[in-house]
């Protein structure tokens, strides 16, 4: 087999492949994560010892992803853009006792 053929059929192989892959798991997309985080609420956040106002008991720091929808968002390189899934951490602090769920401005308020 001449060397010229092995890299053809090696090249359709490989095509042939990436078709099935996209067929069967999608075509890949991208997703962003986006936090509204400021400073006095990070250090509040994971600094401060906080209490329940309705049964006084200690409350833990509980943070997950809640999803914003599909789009178009920015890359992290100039006028490069992604389609896929938005996302944006939420950290809030829930109370184990009661489930009551605060946020860091809630109870600097109080």
């Amino acid at each position: 087999m001449n060397e010229s053929v092995f890299w053809l059929v090696f090249i359709v192989i490989g095509i042939i492949l990436a078709i099935i892959f996209i067929f069967k798991y999608g075509f890949p997309t991208g997703y962003k994560i986006s936090t509204t985080l400021t400073f006095k609420e990070a250090k509040d956040y994971f600094l401060i010892k906080h209490y329940c106002i309705n049964c006084n008991s200690v409350l833990r720091r509980v943070s997950g992803k809640e999803y914003q929808g599909k789009g178009w968002s920015r890359s992290i390189d100039d006028g490069d853009y992604t389609y896929g899934e938005r996302y944006e951490i939420k950290y809030i602090l829930k109370c184990p006792t009661c489930n009551s769920e605060y946020t860091s401005n809630d109870l600097r308020r109080n």
